[in-house]
């Protein structure tokens, strides 16, 4: 068990810190808000995500998710560790092998909303079925009461998550150190996101034919659905080309051994 924690630990720092955010703004939301415990179970748990600080957490998500799986895959590479287990494998099977192992904790943010869901329903009228008057008549797959809103919205954070921990990965190969690598490649995403939305969604809203595809430029915006949603399949979509993209430019990163190697040594 120890072994376990000690290897897993920032992992659980990550998941401890969400947590913690999202219990206060729980708390926040049952001594201060004037509708606590009189609105459904998942009208409540958007009304916390927007109004309170867990609502942070679009922008912090590629920062808790880079801190879980950054440190151990910048350890094993800058320790020189990669070495002895070169002599064991190949460098194609330990570079799968650790890539993956670094994609597993894109399960935080699921746990998360599962701690979410929970609290959300002692401070609700306990109410699991979604009522379209709230927000007006949003396409039936938006309703958060809904196996499918849940299966895209779920997938699609996921998704995301692995596009954050291929960010941190590549910028793992040119430092020595986690705290380095994860403020770059945070720099890097906010910098992506700004190109983006102010380039791309600019460009899409204004000057195209689909000015209601503009919103899926916002890098934060999978996080919420509202009126301007047309479809959380068209997230998913988002958040699968950022991941594949990402992955192509890991790829390119470390596919040559040699330059790997040098990296480690220098």
């Amino acid at each position: 068990m120890k072994v376990f924690l000690k290897k897993n630990r920032f992992f659980f720092l990550s998941l401890l810190a969400v947590l913690f955010l999202i219990g206060y703004s729980v708390y926040e939301y049952a001594t201060t808000y004037s509708s606590a415990f009189s609105d459904n179970v998942f009208y409540t748990l958007f009304t916390i995500f927007v109004h309170f600080p867990i609502s942070n957490l679009q922008v912090a998500a590629p920062l808790f998710i880079m801190i879980a799986a950054v440190p151990n895959f910048q350890e094993k590479l800058k320790s020189g560790f990669i070495k002895n287990e070169l002599t064991r494998m190949s460098y194609r099977k330990w570079m799968v092998q650790n890539v993956l192992s670094a994609w597993k904790v894109v399960i935080l943010f699921p746990i998360a909303m599962l701690f979410f869901i929970v609290l959300s329903y002692f401070v609700s009228n306990r109410d699991f079925m979604y009522h379209f008057t709230y927000i007006g008549p949003l396409n039936p797959e938006l309703y958060p009461s809904s196996f499918s809103f849940w299966f895209y919205y779920l997938l699609t954070i996921v998704t995301h998550s692995i596009f954050y921990v291929n960010l941190g990965l590549i910028f793992c190969k040119k430092n020595k150190n986690a705290i380095v690598t994860i403020v770059e490649a945070f720099l890097v995403f906010m910098g992506l996101n700004v190109i983006s939305e102010l380039g791309f969604g600019t460009l899409v809203g204004r000057f195209s034919i689909f000015p209601q595809y503009a919103y899926l430029f916002n890098l934060f915006g999978y996080w919420l659905c509202d009126v301007y949603t047309l479809s959380i399949k068209w997230n998913f979509v988002v958040a699968l080309v950022l991941a594949l993209g990402s992955l192509f430019c890991l790829y390119l990163t470390y596919r040559k051994k040699e330059e790997v190697l040098y990296e480690v040594d220098s």
